[in-house]
This record gives structure tokens, sequence and C-alpha cells, in this order.
């Protein structure tokens, strides 16, 4: 029995469905590894459900399980890792664009608008941004120390071109105000989040556009609030947590609208 405990690991990947499909991939192409691992884990209960109880231990003690994958931050918040395009390095201004790529974004940016605006087109251009712009209060105090510099972003804004560019972070900060914009086990904003951003969006939406009429600009009812929703780590890393969510409510009511695929569906 003691030996039956120690294989049963390997039994129950070997004996997974995928396995023998991933394993073959895995011959014919070395860099699917970390995929057809991935795949495997997820149909594989015994692991799964191990590597599940084992990442929310360490997340509940403030630890991540997988810091390429995942960042945890204070109070719960988790942030993704550099394993994501360097996520997390550039939250917390560890690799910010050097001059060369903030003149490249800029100049690209800039031939995009030209060339749009020769043929009638506006051009409105909005990042959203990361958690640690919004909550770099929850980010782990060994991070502080990089804080005082500017972001890329910052970078881009203060090129000195004249760019059409929105700046939503300080929107979104004052949000906080009223209800989270942002959620721990989520990387992006949430329902209000995305409310507080097109309240600007919107606004400036009007000014190119002869006419429109944005729908949902500054008749919020009520916010709907709900304990659980949208826990992206779960499959990142493991972490089984409640989500706390937030759904804004505006006056207007929404308009029917169909969905034609390309087939005619």
């Amino acid at each position: 029995m003691f030996i039956l405990s120690i294989c049963a690991p390997a039994i129950a990947i070997v004996c997974a469905p995928p396995f023998g499909a991933a394993f073959r991939t895995i011959v014919a192409n070395r860099d699917q590894i970390q995929i057809q691992v991935e795949i495997i884990r997820r149909a594989t209960p015994l692991w799964k459900h191990m590597v599940e109880f084992y990442s929310t231990t360490l997340y509940y003690m403030g630890v991540s399980s997988n810091p390429q994958e995942a960042i945890v931050g204070k109070s719960g918040w988790v942030f993704l890792g550099d394993a994501h395009d360097i996520s997390f390095s550039q939250s917390i201004r560890r690799r910010v664009l050097t001059d060369e790529e903030v003149t490249r974004w800029t100049e690209t940016l800039k031939l995009q608008d030209r060339w749009l605006a020769r043929r009638g087109i506006p051009l409105l251009y909005v990042a959203a941004p990361s958690l640690s712009s919004i909550y770099p209060d929850k980010l782990p105090d060994w991070t502080r120390a990089l804080l005082d510099q500017p972001t890329s972003f910052d970078k881009i804004l203060a090129s000195g071109k004249d760019l059409p560019i929105i700046d939503v972070r300080p929107a979104l900060i004052e949000g906080r105000k009223t209800a989270e914009t942002y959620s721990k086990l989520n990387t992006h904003w949430t329902e209000f989040g995305a409310w507080v951003a097109w309240q600007q969006i919107g606004v400036h939406l009007k000014k190119l556009v002869a006419g429109l009429q944005p729908f949902g600009i500054g008749n919020l009812t009520w916010i709907e609030y709900f304990a659980d929703a949208g826990n992206e780590y779960k499959d990142l890393v493991g972490i089984v947590a409640p989500n706390a969510w937030n759904r804004p409510h505006v006056a207007q009511a929404w308009s029917d609208f169909q969905i034609v695929a390309g087939e005619g569906a």
C-alpha cells in the first residue's frame, strides 16, 4: 500500500485520457511541454486537487505557489507574474520602455492617427490600466522603492507628441471611493470599473463623432455586488477562493441586439 501510494500520482497521470496525445506532441515538439503538462494536470483529478490545495493554502498565507505566474500582494490581492509578457516587472517599473521604444510607439500611433484622419476616421487610443496602476497600495512592501519611477505609459504621455490618448487611471483610482474598480483574483477591471472608464471614453467619443449618443453616460442608479465571480487564478495557479465582484446598473434600458456569425448563423 505504501509503494502504491507513492506510485499513485504517476499512475493517475499515465491513465489520464489526454496523456497519450500529449506525450506524442511533446516528442514531436519540445516547446509544447508546458502547454501539454497543463492539459494533463487539468484532466488528472488527483494532481489538480493537490495543486489547488497547495496553492490555496499558500495564498491564505500570503505566498504564491508559482511566482512566475502570479504574485500575491497585500490582503489577498494577486498580480500577474512575469510569465505573462513580463507583466509584474512592468507593474513595479522594473521593466519600462526605453527612449527608443517610446519613440517607436509614439511614431506608430501618430502615423495611424494621420492615416485615419485623411480618411475622416477619428482615432481614440485607450489603454486599460494594469491592476498595479490603480491599486499600488496592494503590491508587496518590497516593491515600494521601485514605484517612484514613471511607467511605460507615463513615458508615452510625457513624449510631447500630440496623440489621441485617454488616461483613465485617475478616474479609476477615484472610483475606488464608490466601489472596487478591480478585484482581488482577476486581471481585468470589474464591470463597475469598466463603467467608470467608459464615462471618460464616451464623452471623448461624443466630441469626435457628430450626433453620437453613447450608452450609459452619467446615469448610474445602483451597484450590484457578488460574493464570488471571475476568479482567473484558479486555472492559472490553482487558487480556490471567492472573488468579490460588482456590476453597475444604469437608468437606460439595454437595446435589443443580434449577433450574426460569418456563416450566417
